[in-house]
């Protein structure tokens, strides 16, 4: 039984989420906010989707700067739940200030 996507699989999906990348283990996305408390109330919120649907990334904050690194850690890959819980971030406000 297969439990994650193939590199190609994910690559084809990715086309639907144009601003994430894959790095062949995770499924990442980087933000820059324009204050702290900004980039605060975005991992909060991330936080409060993922605890919803018992699906949780890697955040790294820096600061203005939030990534947040996502895959399936008991299928040892990406899976449709990653892409699902994309889905839910994404509906996250966010302003690019690049």
């Amino acid at each position: 039984m297969k439990t994650h996507y193939s590199a190609d699989e994910v690559l084809q999906r990715l086309v639907f989420f144009p601003d994430w990348k894959f790095d062949n283990e995770f499924l990442t996305k980087s933000y820059q906010f324009e204050n702290y408390i900004q980039a605060f109330a975005f991992v909060t919120q991330v936080a409060m989707i993922s605890e919803k649907i018992n699906h949780h990334p890697n955040i790294q904050w820096n600061y203005l700067n939030v990534k947040l690194f996502i895959k399936t850690h008991d299928s040892g890959g990406i899976t449709n739940k990653d892409f699902q819980w994309i889905e839910k971030i994404n509906q996250i406000p966010y302003k690019n200030i690049d």
